[in-house]
């Protein structure tokens, strides 16, 4: 995304960080279901704070594949 963007290289730290963290806040098999946040403090993290990150989209249909 960063890429395709055209952001200049000094992103790349910041797009780390958030990885990083929003990865830290999911849960994992590793640690049944767990994540490495409530592992590591023993409380489930406040994640009230995450937003959708989306992007408009549409799905191609053939012709005869319509409906209608």
């Amino acid at each position: 995304m960063l890429v395709n963007a055209r952001l200049p290289p000094s992103y790349w730290r910041y797009a780390a960080t958030a990885f990083v963290y929003i990865h830290n806040r999911a849960p994992t098999t590793a640690l049944r279901d767990k994540t490495p946040f409530e592992a590591w403090y023993g409380r489930k993290p406040d994640v009230s704070h995450f937003r959708i990150f989306r992007a408009l989209s549409y799905v191609y249909l053939h012709k005869d594949q319509r409906k209608g």
